[in-house]
């Protein structure tokens, strides 16, 4: 349904004020209640945008990722592939959100509650289907699902190791890691994998990149 250009002000207002009690409190400790006040709306209207909380969260991880894209497809005057293009989305992401302390809690706080990562992971998944075509990978839904649901428990648990348990040196390191293992799940060649997180590791010492957030 096509909003209107005060239903987008809205939407907008309830999200900006969101992202800001989130980084203030951590997404456990902020309630629907608080937003809605902050925000100066009525529960309806706010579950008229947001079902729920949770499809909040979705939302505002749906921007920050659309957020990245537009920057990658401002700066880089070249053709890249899906994988390539997905490969450096994900390097800003994980570097963006480990270097501000609140950004890391709240993360943490999103991802230890399975249920809300895995309405997170549409913002994942619809990324799959060109990297089969891209590659001419020939493998069916059913497979590309699993090899999408591997690569999610990877992104997961990596993050949660580095968090927890100090698993990798940096964001960097941990980004590497997950697209060694993609690279390996969808059995693209390894030199052409280790091009692409070079061309990721270039893209994020190159570019300014503080503007993009995924609270505030």
């Amino acid at each position: 349904m096509k909003r209107s250009n005060k239903g987008i002000i809205t939407y907008l207002k309830i999200l900006q004020n969101a992202k800001e009690l989130f980084y203030e409190k951590g997404f456990a400790n902020t309630t629907v209640k608080e937003i809605c006040n902050q925000s100066n709306v009525k529960l309806g209207t706010f579950t008229y945008y947001f079902n729920t909380k949770e499809a909040l969260i979705s939302d505002i991880y749906a921007e920050y990722i659309m957020k990245i894209y537009n920057c990658i497809n401002h700066v880089e005057n070249r053709k890249m592939n899906s994988l390539e293009k997905n490969t450096i989305a994900f390097f800003v992401y994980d570097e963006l959100i480990f270097n501000d302390p609140n950004t890391i809690k709240f993360h943490y706080d999103v991802i230890t509650k399975l249920s809300l990562y895995i309405i997170l992971s549409k913002n994942l998944r619809r990324f799959y289907p060109s990297f089969v075509k891209d590659f001419n990978l020939g493998i069916d839904e059913k497979e590309t699902i699993r090899i999408f649901s591997a690569d999610l428990g990877i992104r997961r648990e990596f993050t949660l190791e580095f968090v927890e348990n100090n698993l990798f040196d940096s964001s960097l390191d941990m980004s590497t890691a997950i697209y060694t293992m993609v690279g390996r799940l969808l059995k693209i060649d390894e030199e052409i994998m280790n091009e692409y997180i070079k061309n990721a590791t270039e893209f994020l010492n190159k570019n300014y990149l503080a503007h993009i957030k995924l609270l505030i």
